[in-house]
């Protein structure tokens, strides 16, 4: 059934002969047909593998960017979590005026302290502020640096906001002195 056809020769198969017949060879139609439909859904199969593979590759760069957000948002939140420890740490737990007569006491400067008044008291998140102004007559320098010190380093709780100065008119030595202060403490528990 070669119909006049001549033998095709091919080096691939080390001198042997490949006889192509006519297509009308149903066998050989068959073969083709199958490898044609072979080829094809491979070629299909790879596009579609290179699709998956592009999606992937996307959804994985969305990833990525979404883990390195929640990096720096961490990164914010531990930095807040320390700050607001360190605060929480110079909370106090007495009140205003026990803090205040601890200090001075401490001091000796008991009977120089003219005047406490209270000014304003309010409430922020789970905190609650006091604010007072301190009158001292009479003070040396070297006593206000230790009342100053031992109110910013030594009491928790106590804040200094401002602080005014005056000399004394009859010792010029001795100094009037206002200090503006803030007393933090835990706001107590509400009742339900």
């Amino acid at each position: 059934m070669t119909r006049g056809r001549k033998p095709f020769k091919s080096s691939f198969f080390k001198g042997g002969h490949i006889i192509v017949k006519h297509l009308g060879d149903k066998r050989l139609r068959g073969k083709v047909a199958a490898m044609s439909i072979g080829v094809f859904l491979m070629l299909l199969l790879l596009l579609v593998s290179i699709n998956i593979l592009g999606h992937r590759t996307s959804a994985l760069k969305r990833t990525e960017d979404s883990l390195s957000q929640y990096n720096a948002l961490l990164g914010e939140y531990e930095q807040l979590r320390d700050e607001q420890g360190a605060f929480r740490r110079r909370v106090g737990v007495g009140g205003l005026l026990q803090g205040i007569e601890a200090i001075m006491s401490s001091l000796g400067l008991k009977d120089k302290r003219s005047n406490i008044a209270l000014l304003a008291q309010r409430s922020f998140m789970e905190f609650r502020e006091e604010n007072a102004e301190i009158k001292i007559n009479g003070v040396s320098l070297n006593e206000l640096v230790n009342i100053l010190y031992k109110m910013e380093h030594d009491s928790k709780g106590l804040f200094i906001r401002r602080l005014n100065m005056k000399k004394g008119f009859t010792d010029p030595s001795r100094f009037d002195v206002t200090v503006g202060v803030s007393y933090v403490s835990e706001a107590p528990e509400i009742k339900r």
